[in-house]
Order: structure tokens, then sequence, then C-alpha cells
């Protein structure tokens, strides 16, 4: 058997197991992707359910918010990923003063469902390590 026919039998043998789908469709569907989310925020009245929307983040803006955050320490990372990620439920993006505003825990989890959208793992302890890298700059 050539090597070709085997890599024709392997993938046959892969796309029975799963589906395969085309980089280049993924690619250029994410970055236009608008996955609806729900999140729990806090309120005096107690916790509240809210609706947005967010958009997976290319490598390209994922490290330009991280650079933007190095440079600028009225802000953190995380707001810099929201205000590039964040849309309201209705499509729109949200405003920049508002996602300043968040709740610090919410902020973090908008981040973690960003992360894994995005193809990143956001926990706690890379978020930490994030921060210590940072502070050296």
């Amino acid at each position: 058997m050539s090597k070709k026919d085997l890599q024709a039998e392997e993938l046959i043998k892969l796309s029975g197991e799963e589906e395969i789908f085309n980089l280049e469709s993924l690619i250029t569907d994410g970055a236009d992707a608008r996955i609806p989310i729900e999140i729990n925020f806090p309120t005096k009245e107690g916790t509240k359910k809210a609706a947005a929307m967010i958009r997976p983040l290319t490598n390209v803006e994922w490290n330009n918010a991280t650079r933007i955050a190095r440079k600028n320490f009225t802000t953190t990372n995380e707001i810099e990923l929201l205000k590039v990620a964040l849309y309201t439920k209705d499509g729109e993006p949200f405003p920049k003063e508002l996602v300043e505003k968040l709740p610090n825990g919410v902020v973090i989890k908008l981040v973690q469902m960003l992360g894994e959208i995005s193809g990143v793992e956001v926990t706690e302890e890379n978020m930490k390590l994030a921060k210590e890298m940072l502070s050296g700059f």
C-alpha cells in the first residue's frame, strides 16, 4: 500500500469517528462569529441573569490587548480583551466605558468564556502567572 493510500485510509477512519472541518472555513467563520452568552450579574437585589454576545479573538487581537494593558497601568489585560470581544445582545459593540465598570467576578467569568471560544485555556493559575509576568514590565 502506498503512502497516499495509507493517508486516504487514515482520513476515512478519522472521518468516521468525528467530523473534520476545512480549516479555512473555520478561520473565516470564527472571525465573524457572535456567540450568545448568559452571565450571572450581582446586584443589590441578588444575582440577575444577563445576556450578551462575545466573539473569538485572533492571536493578533489577543496580543494587542495584552500590549495595551502592559503600557497603560489604568487598565487590565482582561478589560482590554473584553473591549474587543464583548457585544450587546443585539450584536453592537459593548460600550468601552461600561466594560471598565464591570464587577471583577463578571470580568473573570467573561474572559474564561472568551478564552474557551478563542482556543485559549484561561485558568486562574494562568491569569495569575500572566499578571506576575506583566508586573515586571
